[in-house]
């Protein structure tokens, strides 16, 4: 039995900043990149008996 539900992965402003940095990112695009996946929002199916997880949407956009 499955259970459709919503989950977020949240990543930090700041080691996204460093990470940037290290990449050779400056400016507007370090700027910019700092928030990549800053708050990513899942659509889910939960099998209630197994915990198993199918991710069926991200940030509002089906999967294939």
């Amino acid at each position: 039995m499955f259970m459709l539900k919503k989950m977020y992965l949240h990543s930090s402003k700041e080691s996204n900043l460093e990470e940037g940095a290290e990449w050779g990112l400056t400016g507007d695009a370090l700027k910019e990149f700092r928030y990549a996946l800053y708050e990513v929002e899942f659509d889910v199916d939960v099998n209630v008996k197994t915990g198993e997880v199918i991710i069926l949407k991200v940030n509002g956009r089906e999967l294939k």
